[in-house]
C-alpha cells in the first residue's frame, strides 16, 4: 500500500511540475540564436545554415543533432502520396452538419480563443531595431515606435539598414489548459 502511495505521489509531483514549468522562447536574429527551453530539462536549439539548418535537441544528459537538409532529402514514395490523396478525398466530403452560420460562429470563437491564448504569454524583453530603407517613412515612424516602447519592449528605428529582433517570452502549460478546454467545449456544440 505504501509503495502504491509513493508511486502515485511521484506521478502527481511530475504532473504538477509539467503543468507549472516555464517554457521559454529565445529569439535573437542578430546572432542567429533560436532556442526553446522547458524547465531547464529540455532544450531545443535551431542553427541556421546555408541550406535549411540544423536542430540540437537536449534532454537531461542526452543530446541529438538533426540536420534538416537530410530530412528534406528523404522523399515520400509515389505509392505513399497516392494513399494520402485517397485518404484526403475520403474525408473531404462533408457530412452536412456545419452550415455557413455555424462556420461564422466557430471562427468568432476561435479568434476569441487565440486572443485569450496570446494573453497567457509573458514577455521578458523585446528589442526590435528596424529600418524601412525610406528616410521619410523612418522619420514618421520614430514617434510611433517611441510611444510603443515600454520597460520590457524597446522598438527603435534606424537609418543604417540594420534589422533585427531579440526577444524572450514564456508561458506555462497549466495556464493554457483552461483556455484550450473552454474553447473546445464552446466549439463542440456546433460540431454535433
Amino acid at each position: 500500500m505504501l509503495i502504491i502511495f509513493i508511486i502515485f505521489l511521484v506521478i502527481l509531483l511530475i504532473l504538477a511540475f509539467l503543468l507549472f514549468m516555464r517554457i521559454v522562447f529565445l529569439i535573437d536574429s542578430d546572432e542567429d540564436k533560436y532556442l526553446i527551453k522547458a524547465g531547464g530539462i529540455i532544450n531545443l536549439d535551431f542553427y541556421p545554415d546555408n541550406e535549411l539548418g540544423s536542430v540540437r535537441f537536449k534532454f537531461l544528459f542526452f543530446r541529438k543533432d538533426i540536420n534538416l537538409a537530410d530530412i528534406n532529402k528523404k522523399r515520400r514514395s509515389p505509392n505513399k502520396l497516392a494513399e494520402m490523396k485517397k485518404e484526403k478525398n475520403k474525408f473531404s466530403k462533408g457530412s452536412g452538419r456545419i452550415n455557413a452560420y455555424n462556420i461564422r460562429d466557430i471562427l468568432e470563437l476561435l479568434l476569441k480563443a487565440i486572443k485569450r491564448l496570446t494573453g497567457k504569454f509573458r514577455i521578458k524583453y523585446m528589442d526590435i531595431d528596424f529600418d524601412t530603407n525610406n528616410f521619410f517613412v523612418n522619420g514618421n515612424l520614430i514617434p510611433l515606435f517611441s510611444y510603443l516602447s515600454t520597460e520590457k519592449i524597446n522598438i527603435c528605428i534606424n537609418f543604417t539598414g540594420r534589422r533585427f529582433i531579440s526577444t524572450s517570452f514564456y508561458f506555462r502549460i497549466g495556464s493554457l489548459i483552461p483556455v484550450i478546454a473552454g474553447s473546445y467545449f464552446r466549439v463542440r456544440k456546433y460540431l454535433k
